[in-house]
């Protein structure tokens, strides 16, 4: 790919950024907004209803979207979608970005297509999984650069690979902070800090599974445990209920606000297998146990969680295979062993591509083409 043209340090870009509604989109996005505005540039960002509850309230705009599935309800999505469309038109002609960045989902698709198809506004996707998503792939032969986590991304098309640039995906300065902080000791003696994280919506088969399985462990070592663990809001009573007879130290929450403190602790994590998360384990160097969401679109935290495991960075436990026994035998194992997940964790921060919001605030600054408008009244 040819290098975009650059300009004088004195030039501060207008970006709009657009992403789905949920944690794995809006993460890195808003990593990427942190990184534009401290170099003194502006930036927006548009999702959808259910990213109101990541987004934050400065620059924040909301537009209609809806997934294409279903016969039943196509005509809704296809309302929606044109509505969304529509505002996006709106919004850009207001903002005058200089680039749009879309980070994928249904929310970014309205408005990365606006941007490039009718307002000539150069353009870049991110994508943050090994298999690129459908918004990302409905948009991929328009935009100007396509901006991915992984060295390989299936589902792009030979014809578009002169506009890859690997980034890395973008994670949160407190993050990239814990890849200061070396791994905590572990010997046969000192506590045992496991972080159990389910994405940004929690996942339930972890509080339904997870406590039983400790209950096989050997007493030496369970009395060690010292568990955080992510639960939905509406399960938190029963999981309280479920660690309740194992008199360990557990803290459960519905969302960890400041996941890096307890990630610099942990000794073991064990999540699904988005991309969100796999970028901030591999950042912050810790090794994990994934078992991947099975219902993920075109299994890609499956895809996701493989690349991870082939790196020597931890292991996967497919959901169907996720059992009290199984868990409780690979715990036991690695626990064991604190060598093991020692060697896992430098190969966890050996696989990473830290620094990726300042690599992909770079390629924006480079895109963007002459200096910006004054936005409309």
């Amino acid at each position: 790919m040819s290098e975009p043209k650059s300009h004088s340090a004195d030039f501060y870009p207008r970006v709009v950024i657009a992403a789905g509604g949920t944690g794995g989109h809006l993460f890195p996005a808003k990593a990427l907004a942190e990184e534009i505005q401290a170099r003194h540039g502006v930036s927006f960002l548009v999702t959808d209803a259910r990213g109101e509850t990541f987004a934050g309230t400065e620059n924040v705009y909301r537009i209609q979207s809806a997934p294409m599935r279903g016969h039943f309800r196509l005509f809704q999505s296809l309302f929606q979608l044109g509505l969304g469309t529509l505002q996006a038109f709106r919004l850009l002609r207001r903002l005058r970005p200089d680039v749009v960045v879309g980070f994928g989902g249904y929310a970014s698709a309205p408005t990365v297509w606006m941007a490039t198809r009718i307002l000539k506004i150069p353009t870049i996707i991110h994508e943050q999984n090994a298999v690129m998503g459908r918004a990302n792939r409905f948009l991929a032969p328009y935009v100007k650069t396509i901006a991915t986590s992984f060295p390989d991304i299936a589902g792009i098309r030979d014809t578009y690979k002169d506009k890859i640039v690997q980034t890395g995906n973008p994670v949160r300065k407190e993050i990239e902070a814990v890849r200061e902080e070396p791994y905590p000791m572990l010997t046969h003696q000192t506590p045992i800090n496991l972080l159990i994280i389910g994405g940004s919506a929690g996942a339930k088969i972890f509080s339904d599974i997870v406590p039983h399985a400790l209950t096989q462990l050997p007493s030496t070592m369970r009395d060690r445990l010292e568990i955080v663990h992510q639960v939905r809001e509406e399960f938190l009573e029963s999981a309280r209920e479920a660690y309740a007879p194992l008199k360990i130290k557990v803290t459960i929450m519905p969302f960890i606000e400041d996941i890096e403190t307890y990630m610099q602790s942990a000794h073991l994590i064990l999540c699904r297998g988005g991309a969100t998360t796999i970028a901030e384990l591999t950042v912050a160097g810790r090794p994990a146990i994934i078992v991947p969401l099975p219902t993920s679109r075109d299994d890609h935290q499956m895809l996701n969680a493989r690349m991870f495991e082939e790196a020597g960075a931890g292991w996967v436990i497919p959901q169907e295979g996720f059992t009290e026994r199984s868990l409780a035998l690979k715990l036991e194992t690695l626990l064991s062993l604190p060598h093991l997940l020692q060697d896992a964790a430098q190969k966890s921060k050996n696989s990473a591509l830290p620094k990726a919001a300042k690599r992909l605030a770079d390629l924006v600054f480079m895109t963007t083409p002459t200096p910006s408008l004054p936005p409309h009244k």
